[in-house]
């Protein structure tokens, strides 16, 4: 792993760190995007702009209620998961939309499988209310399959 650079575009905190995976440099971009997050912004354009395969990564809850018309804000970003998938380990308050999007060379990377892991993230030593057994977050992590095709000296699989 290789991490880039923190980026503070404004005042939002994200982390953008490179994977080289065999013959593949993924990049990825964490962000927890504000309702107003700069998506035309010169770092985040030049990001999503390269010619790397990309994944983005974040809890975009805080974007307006039509997800669909904020991925034009993400200038042809896809997301990997639908979008009215709940990422929340609990359904009683909350509502979290997590999710991953990828660009165009990325999706070609992609099996199509993904997933929202949901059991296994509580303690014995959290506390759940005035109970103990609580979740470590309140966010599930996600996962996506990513197929690696393995290049030998000669170029070929």
């Amino acid at each position: 792993m290789k991490q880039i650079t923190d980026l503070s575009i404004e005042s939002y905190s994200t982390c953008l760190v490179q994977y080289q995976i065999s013959s593949l440099t993924l990049t990825i971009l964490n962000v927890q995007p504000p309702q107003k997050f700069p998506w035309d912004s010169p770092q985040i354009q030049e990001i999503i702009d390269r010619e790397d395969p990309l994944l983005l990564l974040g809890d975009f809850s805080n974007l307006t209620n039509d997800l669909n018309g904020s991925i034009n804000k993400i200038n042809g970003l896809e997301a990997v998961l639908p979008l009215n998938t709940n990422t929340t380990y609990s359904n009683l308050k909350l509502k979290f939309s997590d999710n991953i999007f990828v660009n165009v060379i990325a999706r070609t990377y992609l099996t199509g499988i993904w997933g929202v892991v949901r059991q296994g993230l509580t303690h014995l030593a959290i506390p759940n209310g005035w109970n103990w057994g609580g979740p470590v977050s309140p966010h599930c992590p996600l996962w996506t399959e990513v197929y690696i095709r393995r290049v030998n000296e000669n170029g070929k699989l």
